[in-house]
């Protein structure tokens, strides 16, 4: 045959090989279909001026072609994709996941120095609730409970770092930079919050005494990569803001508090509304961090927010009223743990904003 009628089949063959390449399997067998359409009605116009173009080669070459390159695509190029792909999609919310498939530079797997946010959740009595459940209605529940909170991190940019039995490690800021993260971070951290409550409330309603969650925040810069070893790895983070987040989170546990949000993460938040908890002087720290407790519920809360403020700026200022200040809100509510947390510290005789902590 005239050299002329290869012309088509190798046009067509470059053309699926192009579309293959650089679209995705849907939209590029849209466009050869389409292509494959547009010749065929060429060739019967064609065909009706009595002149014969070469329809089925052309139309099998494409195809041919498309499926070569793909295969191609899906065993070696795309490799990379679907390894980051498997490996964040749990951990990551799915919109990172893919900024890191298009640029996989930007993880560096070789340890690096960042600024993030770390949150540790932890859930109280849980282990005792356990211990009265069948083993399979435990998993049941608490699988539940934890798939709720991961969903809210990962809403908000958060990435899942560890899951230690019913208590959660989250970073933001993690494996790529992100905008406001500091915020963000708060944001779920009160979202969190009121899906824990909510959850053990509905809990409690079925006669499951379903603990309370408690939340730590704090910002800070640590290292994060991969650790582990020869055989084992973990990209994670390490550093003493992890250990100051941890310890917050468990130090609401002396306050009565359910958030305890570190200075360092309030200060980078455009907007935050609480009230504080005091300078923290953390076991085996000298440098205190100042504390806050978000405000979670306004409708509810700010009253009490408000007059707490004013007593505690009292005894931040060493004035003798504070003492009276704080018994008067101690009798007004009575359940506000942390009014009764420095009322205690007040009547045996401490005085000020500073607190050692003797426990993690």
């Amino acid at each position: 045959s005239p050299p002329l009628l290869h012309l088509p089949s190798l046009f067509s063959s470059v053309f699926a090989a192009l579309a293959a390449g650089f679209l995705s399997l849907p939209v590029s067998t849209a466009v050869i279909a389409f292509g494959g359409a547009a010749w065929a009605l060429t060739a019967v116009v064609a065909f009706n001026q009595n002149l014969v173009l070469p329809l089925i080669v052309p139309l099998a070459s494409a195809l041919v072609t498309l499926t070569v390159v793909f295969a191609l695509r899906f065993s070696v190029i795309d490799k990379d994709a679907r390894f980051l792909r498997k490996a964040f999609a749990s951990y990551m919310a799915p919109t990172l996941v893919e900024q890191l498939v298009d640029d996989p530079e930007r993880l560096k797997l070789s340890g690096e120095l960042r600024e993030m946010t770390f949150l540790f959740t932890d859930l109280a009595g849980f282990t005792s609730l356990i211990e009265k459940q069948h083993p399979e209605d435990s998993v049941k529940l608490l699988n539940e409970y934890l798939a709720g909170m991961v969903d809210i991190a990962k809403l908000h940019g958060g990435t899942l770092d560890k899951v230690v039995g019913d208590a959660l490690h989250i970073i933001l800021s993690a494996l790529l930079d992100q905008h406001e993260y500091s915020h963000r971070a708060l944001e779920f951290a009160l979202e969190m919050d009121r899906f824990a409550n909510s959850f053990s409330e509905q809990q409690k309603a079925l006669g499951i005494p379903f603990g309370e969650t408690r939340i730590g925040v704090n910002s800070g810069t640590a290292i994060i990569g991969n650790f582990g070893g020869r055989e084992f790895f973990d990209y994670t983070a390490h550093g003493d803001a992890i250990n100051t987040a941890a310890r917050l989170e468990s130090a609401n546990k002396q306050f009565g508090t359910r958030l305890a949000i570190s200075g360092s993460t309030v200060t980078q938040c455009n907007q935050f509304s609480g009230r504080p908890i005091g300078s923290l002087v953390l076991k085996g720290k000298t440098v205190a961090t100042e504390v806050f407790e978000p405000l979670c519920d306004p409708e509810n809360q700010q009253a009490l927010f408000d007059e707490y403020t004013s007593a505690f700026n009292l005894l931040a200022r060493g004035s003798k009223k504070a003492g009276s200040a704080f018994a008067s809100l101690a009798k007004k509510y009575p359940g506000d743990g942390l009014t009764q947390f420095h009322l205690t510290r007040l009547n045996a005789g401490e005085t000020g904003t500073r607190i050692v902590l003797e426990k993690k």
